[in-house]
């Protein structure tokens, strides 16, 4: 287990970046390369490629080296250039904070590029299945390097950051922008509201509507009466109820990007989905979209700090 943080000046440097620090962290990961020349990151029976396409970067699950995927990459990425001086594409160079686990595996990528915030993460479930792997990849938007699903084009009208606290996305071309939050019904075609999926039983599946987030407690945060939060429970479905084991959901209203919470002997590091902005509402209604945004609000989660 481990945490790590450095900057990286290009794409290209954050995929090496993702698999040095994987493979060299000490944790049973090594380095492989597919029949495609790019770097996939393998441990046990998981098999994590590490790539860039134009204008992102990102990882695609397999179920072995060079086979056995879902239909896109989930990971980082330029963004529509014309919605706000806060969107467009990533300013490199970039920070990033790499936070390693075991038992079971987990490995969470953040970058920051000016005060937004972006993820690329992979690990184990904590359920075990019959034949699905268990493995999960998860990302900022979902990533295919086949037009126009790749989120830099100019003239492309979405990928913005859109959900709503029932776990909807308002359109296939925006994201949730955050782990595990979404549910869609298309899983044969690239979108970028793919952006996190699970090798189960049933194959590669994105979250369930019968895993809806948690979305309307968090809603409800923080407490009125103090001010704080609750770390709340990542679930994800695939036939079976899952949680990331070192990830949570969390309010920030007043807390800053990057802060340290302390429980007792844990320390957990809090990120904005996507963007922080100080506007923030209490939901009013069942299917509450937040639609076409320059931010994800006060919208965020935290990863367990282990130094």
């Amino acid at each position: 287990m481990g945490y790590f943080t450095g900057v990286c000046s290009s794409y290209a440097e954050i995929v090496a970046t993702l698999v040095n620090v994987v493979k060299n962290a000490g944790i049973g990961w090594e380095e492989l390369t597919d029949t495609g020349g790019f770097s996939v990151l393998h441990k046990n029976n998981l098999y994590v490629q590490v790539r860039t396409i134009h204008g992102g970067a990102g990882v695609l699950g397999r179920t072995s080296l060079n086979s056995g995927s879902p239909i896109n990459l989930v990971g980082v990425s330029d963004f529509h250039s014309t919605y706000g001086a806060k969107l467009g594409p990533i300013q490199f160079p970039v920070n990033y904070f790499c936070f390693t686990f075991t038992n079971p595996d987990e490995v969470y990528f953040i970058i920051k590029d000016r005060d937004r915030y972006q993820f690329i993460a992979f690990g184990q479930s904590n359920v075990t299945f019959t034949t699905g792997t268990g493995l999960w990849v998860a990302g900022t938007t979902g990533l295919t390097s086949t037009l126009p699903y790749y989120i830099d084009l100019a003239s492309y009208s979405g990928s913005l950051p859109s959900f709503s606290t029932y776990g909807y996305v308002s359109s296939s071309s925006n994201t949730c922008a955050a782990p595990f939050w979404s549910y869609t019904y298309s899983t044969s075609s690239a979108y970028n509201y793919n952006n996190a999926w699970l090798n189960s039983d049933s194959g590669w599946v994105i979250n369930s509507s019968g895993a809806r987030p948690v979305g309307l407690l968090l809603a409800s945060q923080p407490n009125e009466f103090n001010n704080q939060a609750l770390l709340l429970p990542i679930t994800y479905n695939g036939g079976r109820d899952a949680t990331l084991t070192n990830a949570r959901y969390i309010r920030i209203n007043y807390i800053d990007p990057e802060d340290i919470l302390y429980h007792g002997a844990e320390q957990w590091m809090v990120f904005p989905f996507f963007r922080k902005i100080n506007a923030w509402y209490r939901v009013s209604g069942n299917y509450k979209y937040l639609s076409d945004l320059d931010s994800t609000l006060t919208y965020g989660w935290a990863i367990r700090k282990v130094s």
